[in-house]
């Protein structure tokens, strides 16, 4: 509710698992656990325009 359509969630250091396995279950978790749960929001790929980006996945915009 406080996302309105075409709004984005932005979750940051989703890269950390990758980074540091001891740090598991991080933000990438959260974030598939979050998407499994509503279909509001989807991942949006256009956000990671760079090669290398410390919140893969993690560009959430809400779709409904």
């Amino acid at each position: 509710g406080l996302v309105s359509v075409g709004g984005y969630v932005i979750v940051e250091d989703s890269n950390i698992g990758q980074i540091r396995k001891d740090l598991l279950p991080g933000p990438l978790e959260a974030i598939e656990t979050f998407l499994a749960g509503t279909d509001e929001f989807e991942i949006d790929r256009a956000r990671e325009k760079f090669l290398i980006t410390f919140n893969p996945s993690g560009y959430l915009r809400r779709v409904r």
